[in-house]
């Protein structure tokens, strides 16, 4: 949704007689007026949302682009004629088109979608559904081996009742150990034995730090660019999104933690430093200082700071300062003063 916004409304007497800041805010009210669809209400708590001031409202009220009222039991300020100007920008008006486009959109869908309609059910005979037949008698199971298709006919005998008995399986005989140099494979069994379980892995627990293994992950990563031990040779653009990579990075966020909370608690614990951690010396000379702090006794003395030589510039340096203080030759003459002084 919008709203309309004349192209001389800079030259308008109104505009000529209000402020910047007025103008400001009843531009942004009127936008704020056609998302909201209040109709050209603005209330008053909505001016610090608006970022304008009381007195930027009485500047247009004075000047007479808005006037004070109030809507549904709020106290605030109407555009002065919003509706002739921005109708369509009305609550009413706007639903009109949204409802027309719903209708719109419903019938089109009517005519470009070809749906079957449902044929009706036959409730008459409990026996029949539709115009199919529904078999209620009590059938037996039919599995789905019993539903194959058979390929070919072929005559079998029960080996139950086979005149013939199969001959006695005799496993292969078995490697000569005494001739032989080295460790021959096991025969293969007839009947493949149970898979027995494997026992379960005892898998790591995701918040197990690797430093807890030997291992740290400042070893192959930095806390700017952390990385996995598997990623740490990839360009940072790219290191795909990797699990490793983020408990990486927590790791370092915890250490970097630990850090700043020790060197908390040597500043607490310190009679020497204050709450910055800066303890109060002096140099050789008398001059205080104040230093960083390293937490184990009394801050020493600092030796006194030398004192600067003078070094005087080279040659060419010199040659080049002297020149720079001679006066320049000029072709003009000195003025002569007409009159002595």
């Amino acid at each position: 949704m919008f709203t309309r916004l004349d192209d001389h409304f800079w030259a308008h007497p109104k505009v000529l007689n209000c402020s910047d800041g007025a103008l400001a805010l009843w531009t942004r009210a009127l936008s704020w007026v056609g998302f909201q669809l209040t109709d050209g209400f603005v209330p008053h708590q909505c001016l610090r949302l608006l970022r304008g001031r009381k007195r930027d409202a009485d500047r247009l009220v004075a000047a007479g682009l808005w006037e004070r009222g109030e809507c549904d039991g709020q106290l605030g300020y109407w555009f002065h004629d919003f509706t002739d100007w921005n109708n369509a920008a009305t609550r009413e008006e706007v639903e009109k088109r949204r409802k027309r486009g719903h209708d719109r959109v419903i019938k089109h869908r009517e005519k470009t979608t070809d749906w079957p309609e449902p044929q009706p059910e036959n409730t008459s005979n409990p026996g029949r559904h539709g115009d199919k037949l529904v078999d209620h008698s009590p059938t037996s199971h039919v599995s789905e081996a019993d539903m194959l298709p058979v390929l070919a006919e072929e005559t079998t005998t029960s080996p139950t009742t086979s005149a013939t008995s199969l001959p006695a399986y005799s496993a292969p005989p078995g490697p000569d150990l005494e001739t032989m140099t080295a460790p021959a494979a096991a025969p293969i069994p007839a009947t493949a034995p149970a898979a027995q379980p494997k026992p379960a892995m005892a898998l790591p627990r995701p918040d197990t730090l690797p430093a807890t293994r030997g291992q740290s992950p400042a070893d192959w990563s930095t806390m700017d660019d952390p990385r996995c031990r598997k990623h740490a040779g990839l360009p940072r653009g790219k290191v795909p999104p990797c699990w490793a990579c983020g408990q990486v990075r927590s790791w370092f966020t915890q250490q970097a933690l630990v850090v700043k909370q020790e060197q908390r608690n040597k500043i607490t614990t310190c009679e020497y430093c204050d709450e910055r951690g800066l303890a109060e010396t002096r140099d050789e000379s008398g001059k205080h200082l104040l230093i960083r702090c390293i937490h184990d006794g009394p801050p020493p003395i600092l030796p006194a700071p030398e004192k600067p030589q003078h070094r005087p510039p080279p040659p060419e340096i010199r040659e080049r300062i002297a020149k720079l203080g001679q006066s320049k030759p000029t072709k003009h003459q000195p003025l002569v003063l007409a009159y002595p002084v």
